[in-house]
């Protein structure tokens, strides 16, 4: 238990920072900058919904798992 507590605390403490600076953060990206990482990360969501989807089809239909 202690270990999902100090990485929720991690998680949280790193949230607040990046929150804190986001001012900052924007001001060195810029405008293009912002739409790249806004870019990427919608990337990045799409992929783990597909992969959270193929999870949850291939529990509930085991014969896509192509094996024997």
């Amino acid at each position: 238990h202690a270990m999902v507590f100090v990485c929720i605390v991690l998680t949280m403490a790193t949230s607040y920072i990046i929150l804190r600076q986001a001012g900052h953060i924007a001001r060195v990206l810029g405008n293009t900058g912002i739409n790249v990482m806004s870019r990427l990360m919608g990337l990045a969501l799409a992929a783990i919904a597909v992969q959270f989807m193929l999870a949850g089809l291939t529990e509930a239909l085991p014969g896509l798992k192509g094996g024997v």
